[in-house]
């Protein structure tokens, strides 16, 4: 995942933006929570050429909220708690326009496969 941020923002490496997406996504599928925080951020935002879509924004958000990801020390890391903390702030405010999208809506477009199906540019 920290691979996908780097390339992403083209920080250290030329920026490879579905490439980076591909990465955090498999991440965040993983249930890494930084990795779906961003996704949410993103989606909210519609950064990286990524929709603004609230409903995935929402998506990614519970994902971190709800506990359905992978930490390594979740209750002890200050990083995580906050990750945790601002996902549900955001997620309370987008629960009042819009309800979550559903997993497979909830993935950026660059990483689905042509016959809807998802698949990974790369690896996380």
């Amino acid at each position: 995942a920290s691979a996908g941020l780097c390339l992403v923002g083209g920080r250290g490496v030329d920026a490879d933006v579905p490439q980076g997406l591909s990465l955090i996504s498999a991440a965040a599928v993983g249930g890494l929570e930084f990795a779906s925080n961003w996704l949410g951020e993103w989606f909210l935002a519609g950064q990286y050429g990524l929709p603004k879509d609230p409903s995935r924004a929402a998506y990614w958000f519970a994902k971190v909220v709800d506990g359905a990801s992978l930490s390594l020390d979740g209750a002890a890391c200050p990083r995580v708690r906050g990750h945790r903390e601002r996902a549900a702030e955001r997620l309370s405010l987008l629960s009042a326009i819009c309800t979550p999208a559903g997993p497979e809506e909830a993935l950026p477009e660059c990483i689905k496969g042509e016959a809807g199906g998802n698949h990974w540019v790369g690896r996380a």
